[in-house]
């Protein structure tokens, strides 16, 4: 997946335009959720995005950083 730019549509939160770089995923829409397309390019939710960087990413941070 591959973050273009701000969000198409306003939502309830920080969203991003997503682009799938593998086969089209099924995408449901918030506001109708009896309706659902398939699909290169959504919007995502920046919560439900994780980095990749090659590196392990925990979904809590534990440990603080002292200054």
């Amino acid at each position: 997946m591959r973050v273009v730019g701000p969000a198409q549509r306003v939502g309830n939160g920080p969203e991003w335009d997503c682009e799938s770089s593998g086969a089209p995923l099924r995408v449901l829409d918030p506001e109708r959720p009896w309706f659902f397309a398939i699909d290169v390019r959504f919007d995502c939710y920046d919560a439900d995005l994780r980095p990749i960087s090659g590196m392990a990413v925990q979904d809590q941070v534990c440990d603080e950083v002292t200054a």
